[in-house]
């Protein structure tokens, strides 16, 4: 049986899925859930990662940094670099105390399917799809190189990223375009 490719969302897709917390209406469960979803797809958290979240900050060459405690008890630094403003905003509160519930890796994953239908996709929304396209994105959009991402994801060994960096043909039109080789 062939395996099936694993899909990854542009940019524009990205940011359609994502909603910013913090709705008066929902519960606080509901807005942590739409926190780890955040997340996931702006930082490249890993669905435990984004769970246990604690918004610790760091200062780095004067630039705001959140540090990670990831997968085998090691910790990273990932950035806001696809510039969202609830993180922006996250990072002048105090937010040390999280006032949010938790939240279970079924319920994310049941919110991705409910998010797959409504975005009309004929596959569903995983958890990695977000880490995968967080990926992608910083790649093909922002031309960041790959050892960078490698680092920003938290992978020890370079073949793991490779494979995240999946060979799109959004990604490869839009990043011809912007070069100005495709009209």
């Amino acid at each position: 049986m062939k395996k099936q490719q694993e899909q990854i969302l542009t940019f524009t897709e990205l940011t359609a899925l994502i909603q910013n917390p913090s709705n008066p209406n929902l519960p606080l469960r509901h807005d942590k859930l739409l926190e780890c979803i955040l997340l996931m797809g702006y930082l490249g958290l890993r669905v435990s990662e984004a769970i246990n979240f604690t918004w610790q900050q760091m200062l780095v060459e004067d630039k705001n940094a959140f540090l990670v405690h990831g997968k085998g008890s090691k910790q990273r630094l990932v950035f806001n670099l696809l510039n969202n403003s609830y993180i922006n905003k996250k990072i002048k509160l105090d937010s040390s105390k999280d006032k949010w519930k938790s939240i279970s890796r079924i319920a994310i994953w049941k919110y991705l399917a409910k998010k797959s239908q409504e975005l009309k996709l004929n596959w569903k929304i995983t958890p990695h799809t977000l880490r995968r396209s967080f990926a992608s994105i910083l790649q093909y959009d922002l031309n960041i190189e790959s050892a960078t991402i490698q680092q920003l994801l938290g992978h020890s060994h370079f073949a793991t990223t490779e494979r995240y960096l999946k060979k799109d043909p959004r990604f490869l039109v839009n990043s011809l375009q912007r070069k100005g080789f495709l009209l």
